[in-house]
């Protein structure tokens, strides 16, 4: 019998066998690239983008407009990176953190890790300090100064967190999800210093500094400024227009769930995000009255982005990271992509929706007519405190036995869902959720 506490899940699947010999299927391989969820460019021109899969670096220096793979690492669940010197430190979904060396590009070899007992997202840093956005558990504080041996040093107490960001100055910035604030702390004396709220119940994905006095927070309403002037006492000062889920194209001007908004310079702000998806640009020279520049549709989801020069890298999904050019803020041009090794499945098989159960079995997770399910995406929900993860939890895409090691983990050896056909890529499942809609796959489960 299911309580109000009892954990639910909604998961997004793809309806194919996976044709495994250990399960007594013909061999055929199947394996997801994932999507990038972050990412990162060092002063070579090496993009690092977690991805799901592993950790991947292309060199965009040698070829903007297809930059070529160099190099991978094979760590199940990467999802947020942050680059100092030659180190990139890479949360791992389920796995907590890893510290990398890429001193050469073609040869990254992890030289630290440390396992974190929740979900760790977003990674900034400052002094010799990690800071992890730590998903139900706040922020967790890593000692990095000697990265082959990482050490917990403690946790900060600020909700549910996914975004973190850093300035050069130590001031740590924090987008907390739930209850929907940004938090100021002191990343020296490891404190939180002040917070905003913003009357919501939830929303911060992500979060980044402009200047010394803002900070763009992207939320799952809009695209918020705080004045961060006094880190004791932030102030929301400006918000940009939203959008509700209409029949119709959006207002490109409009920005529903920004997943992350950083500075092109003193002036321009660039926001990318989901439903609609797509690249836009802000004037914020008045931040209390900031206004849309330009907008550059871009396929699939837009969940971060990094800007070096006049070069936008924008982390997107299942299509890798799309490289815009905004020398010109109005008429941004899409001018590269670093793109995924492509995932390997077999044929897909449109099916008509229906419920099925599925149940863990051993690595791999299992429909009731016996044949295992490729999962794309997850999130959950709880009686007593409604939907945690939402899009965000896309950031699990990898290989069904971390999958099934995670329901293993949350006790749980059966779900219902329905299925109904397969996407083309992994994130066009999960917006047919994000719109309302269950014609992609989505529904609430419940155990047995």
């Amino acid at each position: 019998m299911l309580t109000a506490t009892l954990l639910f899940n909604i998961l997004a699947v793809a309806a194919l066998p996976l044709l495994s010999l250990a399960l007594g299927f013909q061999n055929e391989k199947v394996w997801l690239s994932g999507g990038v969820m972050e990412v990162a460019v060092d002063d070579r021109g090496i993009v690092i983008a977690p991805a799901g899969s592993g950790i991947y670096l292309f060199d965009a220096k040698a070829n903007l407009q297809n930059p070529p793979l160099i190099a991978s690492l094979p760590e199940e669940g990467a999802c947020g990176v942050a680059v100092r010197n030659r180190l990139a430190f890479v949360t791992l979904y389920h796995r907590g953190l890893a510290i990398v060396d890429i001193s050469d590009p073609a040869k990254p070899k992890v030289v630290g890790k440390l396992d974190l007992d929740s979900p760790a997202c977003g990674v900034a840093l400052s002094g010799p300090f990690a800071f992890v956005a730590n998903f139900d558990k706040g922020v967790a504080v890593v000692d990095i100064s000697k990265p082959s041996e990482p050490k917990f040093l403690q946790r900060i107490d600020v909700g549910w967190a996914f975004g973190v960001s850093s300035r050069d100055d130590g001031l740590v910035l924090v987008a907390g999800y739930e209850p929907a604030r940004l938090w100021c702390i002191d990343g020296a004396n490891l404190k939180v210093v002040g917070r905003c709220d913003f009357g919501q119940r939830f929303g911060p994905y992500g979060v980044s500094p402009m200047g010394k006095d803002l900070a763009l927070v992207g939320d799952t309403y809009t695209t918020r400024l705080v004045d961060i002037s006094d880190p004791t006492k932030p102030k929301l000062i400006g918000e940009l227009p939203t959008v509700n889920f209409l029949p119709g194209i959006p207002d490109p001007r409009t920005l529903k769930r920004t997943h992350k908004a950083v500075p092109l310079n003193e002036r321009y702000f660039v926001a990318v995000g989901i439903a609609p998806s797509g690249l836009r640009l802000y004037d914020a020279a008045d931040p209390k009255e900031v206004k849309f520049v330009s907008h550059l549709p871009l396929e699939g989801n837009g969940y971060d982005v990094a800007v070096k020069g006049n070069l936008a890298f924008v982390a997107n999904g299942a299509r890798g990271v799309a490289i815009v050019d905004l020398s010109d803020p109005e008429k941004p041009r899409l001018v590269g992509r670093a793109n995924l090794p492509p995932s390997k499945l077999p044929s897909p098989k449109p099916r008509p929706l229906k419920s099925l159960w599925l149940r863990v079995q051993g690595k791999y997770i299992v429909a009731d007519d016996g044949k295992p399910y490729v999962l794309m995406g997850t999130a959950w929900l709880t009686g007593d405190q409604g939907m945690k993860g939402n899009s965000v939890m896309v950031r699990q895409m990898g290989t069904l036995e971390h999958y099934a090691r995670h329901f293993r983990n949350l006790g749980m050896n059966a779900i219902r869902l329905a299925v109904a056909g397969y996407p083309a890529y992994d994130e066009d499942l999960l917006e047919n959720y994000i719109g309302g809609g269950v014609g992609g796959g989505m529904v609430p489960a419940v155990m047995r």
